[in-house]
């Protein structure tokens, strides 16, 4: 059967192999400060460089063996209920800050609650999560931007000591913690909440325990990183009971809004839209408001310009589809009371939006992707398997106001059941009880056999060029290898990334190479 995406495959493939040999002059390189210079220069481009890994245990045992050289800088004693929350740096926008306010937020009053960034403050949502951290009698601390990795890590590890548990929302390419906690020495429990789990990250050999937000992401964790120690606690809902709902009336009218369009939103990073060949979302835009002339849509998140697909859909839908860019928060929120309904990003489907929408009484939909759904979309009604049943579910939901009512409440119970603050509160309860072990540095070794069966296959059989295999039987037999070996996230990590950034990175290792 033919594979629409073997191009990508084998681009996958070639990334591989450079990435194997750079790897392979790693572990030749004797001198450990260069080993981690190296490991360090290429720590970001590693985690978006498309190949089909998701841990990298010859990048990690760098840290880890450079962390046990390390003088022991640990405090003896720890401050019972107490909690350090590590950040690389916090956002006015996205869900990965999100989790860390309600976290601490919704945390029981006994508890002391701080968050450290290693890498920047940012202004405003910074300032956030310190006035919600003085309210746990916590602190907000930064790293000093301007000291060397090692010490960053040292003042890292004496500050995490005394705290009686550690919780990780770092960035996936933030080695910092690697090198802090990369030795037994230090003895508190690590949780690195995973927040970033469609793609490759670092900090799986120290992490006593990964906290899942999906069951998706805890498969993931268990066949692609090779690590047993995951532990489901969802994500925690906004606390929304004391705040005054905007009607959708005066929600229009404070955006200027017209007050008799049927109006659908779309919440998400540009990356998020990012089209593969089958699942674009301009394709939906298109055929909804091809639909009806009432249909309007708002694109929060992505600016104008960005997409020259949608820059049609603008031009040939005056008015009618809107990308707005950024909004603060405030704006956003008017935006979610505004609207009829709300429709999942694609190919990279939304978590914390959805729920905010849910709370705020907004029908929402989600469009099957490669890189999954929270549990409560993937139990509910507002799951759909193909365009063409998301397509019907907004029309009903825009013509029905019964049906939207009908639908509204039966993906808000599906919400409610698995991620009320009660279960959220109960799981983090049973999240510290587990993590009252002394912390380890575990093995790393995912699986590797479809990579290792296409090299040997490539040595074996003397292929130079496997975009141009001369003999037919041996070019089908490799690429039916490819199929197997590659699923659909690997492609979708694959068109992430721009073609002239994947040439820099490519360009960057083969120089390296030829040192």
């Amino acid at each position: 059967m033919f594979d629409p995406f073997i191009i990508y495959k084998k681009n996958i493939f070639k990334n591989q192999l450079l990435l194997r040999q750079f790897l392979k002059k790693l572990k030749n390189t004797d001198d450990m400060y260069k080993k981690l210079e190296l490991a360090t220069k290429f720590s970001y481009v590693l985690t978006v460089y498309p190949t089909s890994h998701y841990a990298l245990s010859e990048i990690e045992e760098i840290y880890t063996d450079f962390a046990k050289t390390l003088p022991n800088v640990s405090r003896v004693n720890f401050e019972e209920n107490s909690v350090l929350h590590i950040m690389t740096e916090p956002y006015t926008k996205g869900g990965h800050t999100r989790v860390v306010e309600r976290w601490v937020e919704q945390a029981p009053s006994h508890e002391k609650h701080s968050v450290v960034f290693t890498r920047a403050e940012n202004g405003e949502a910074s300032e956030k999560i310190t006035k919600l951290v003085q309210l746990r009698s916590g602190v907000t601390m930064l790293l000093p931007p301007d000291e060397h990795l090692v010490q960053q890590a040292l003042i890292l590890k004496r500050m995490a000591s005394s705290y009686q548990t550690i919780v990780m929302h770092t960035h996936p390419h933030d080695c910092v913690p690697l090198l802090a906690f990369g030795s037994t020495d230090f003895t508190r429990p690590i949780v690195l909440f995973n927040h970033a789990d469609h793609i490759l990250w670092y900090g799986i050999t120290i992490a006593d325990i990964v906290a899942e937000f999906r069951t998706w992401g805890m498969k993931l964790t268990q066949s692609k990183r090779a690590c047993a120690r995951s532990f489901l606690i969802g994500l925690p809902q906004d606390v929304i009971e004391n705040k005054t709902l905007i009607s959708k009336h005066d929600a229009r009218k404070l955006l200027n809004l017209p007050l008799d369009k049927k109006i659908i939103l779309t919440i998400g990073m540009p990356s998020k839209y990012k089209a593969l060949p089958s699942l674009d979302f301009s394709d939906l835009a298109d055929r909804l408001l091809n639909l009806d002339d009432k249909n309007h849509i708002l694109c929060v998140g992505v600016p104008p310009g960005v997409f020259s697909k949608w820059d049609v859909l603008q031009r040939k839908y005056v008015g009618r589809f809107e990308p707005l860019g950024t909004l603060e928060r405030d704006k956003m929120f008017l935006c979610i009371a505004a609207c009829d309904i709300v429709i999942d990003s694609f190919p990279m489907s939304g978590c914390i939006a959805l729920m905010d929408a849910l709370s705020y009484d907004r029908p929402v939909l989600s469009l099957e992707c490669p890189v999954g759904q929270s549990d409560f979309i993937l139990h509910s009604p507002a799951y759909c398997v193909s365009m063409d049943e998301l397509v019907k579910k907004t029309t009903i939901i825009l013509n029905s106001k019964m049906q939207s009512d009908i639908h509204l409440q039966s993906v808000k119970k599906y919400m409610q059941d698995e991620t009320s603050a009660e279960l959220w509160q109960e799981r983090v309860k049973q999240l510290y009880e587990l993590a009252t072990m002394k912390h380890e540095i575990y093995p790393c070794s995912p699986k590797k056999a479809d990579m290792e069966a296409l090299i040997d296959f490539v040595t074996e059989n003397n292929i130079q060029d496997v975009e141009n295999i001369e003999d037919k039987a041996l070019g089908h037999a490799f690429n039916e290898m490819l199929s197997k070996a590659y699923d659909s996230l690997d492609v979708y990590r694959f068109t992430m990334l721009k073609p002239a950034y994947m040439k820099i990175i490519t360009d960057e290792l083969t120089a390296i190479l030829a040192e």
